[in-house]
């Protein structure tokens, strides 16, 4: 039985969200995230027969042990990936915070399609607390308090890339460094990686 509401949903994809999330354009990331923060996903519930719980919403282990809870923009896609479970609209807010509650390392979109999409760190963080997510070096509320940034060479790494700011910001810096890392670009270019410094001003 279909948790959807067949009167006022019928388990079609945004084709908004579908058509930027095929088109994979520089920054389209952005512009993805953007839509999603009103958009209308759909969770997998499958059968799970232990400790008397018979139903329970399908997560994805990857091999390196991390964990991801798998949505959908349609019923289509959900179908695609398992044929089996069954559909749970909910707003995309609504699956970050469950994954963040749950102690989860991401959301996955589509997972069975070309267009995946995967959304974790501290866009994940934006998504479950409703705010505004941009890339690293545009994210000005972050910034806002540095005084001046300096990339040189690396020693054991591609980039050494000092930040000069007040101590407050320690865990910003640890936090901007892991989305970093993240970032397509930065492992095409630096595939050894990039250290980041905050050097506290007097």
């Amino acid at each position: 039985m279909s948790t959807l509401d067949s009167k006022n949903d019928k388990g079609d994809a945004d084709p908004v969200l579908l058509a930027l999330l095929e088109s994979k354009v520089n920054g389209y990331e952005k512009s993805v995230f953007d839509k999603l923060i009103s958009s209308r996903l759909i969770g997998a519930i499958v059968a799970k027969k232990e400790e008397n719980v018979e139903m329970m919403q399908a997560l994805f282990s990857s091999n390196d042990g991390r964990v991801a809870m798998p949505v959908f923009t349609s019923v289509n896609e959900l179908t695609k990936w398992n044929k089996e479970a069954r559909p749970l609209p909910l707003i995309a807010n609504d699956f970050a915070q469950q994954t963040i509650e749950q102690g989860l390392d991401a959301v996955i979109l589509d997972i069975a399609s070309d267009h995946r999409f995967v959304i974790k760190g501290y866009m994940l963080s934006c998504l479950a607390k409703n705010m505004d997510w941009n890339y690293p070096d545009q994210d000005s509320e972050r910034l806002e308090n540095v005084s001046k940034i300096e990339i040189s060479k690396g020693v054991d790494c591609d980039l050494y890339v000092n930040i000069y700011g007040p101590s407050n910001l320690a865990d910003e810096v640890i936090s901007l460094g892991k989305e970093i890392a993240e970032q397509e670009i930065i492992r095409e270019r630096a595939p050894l990686g990039a250290d980041l410094f905050l050097t506290p001003l007097l």
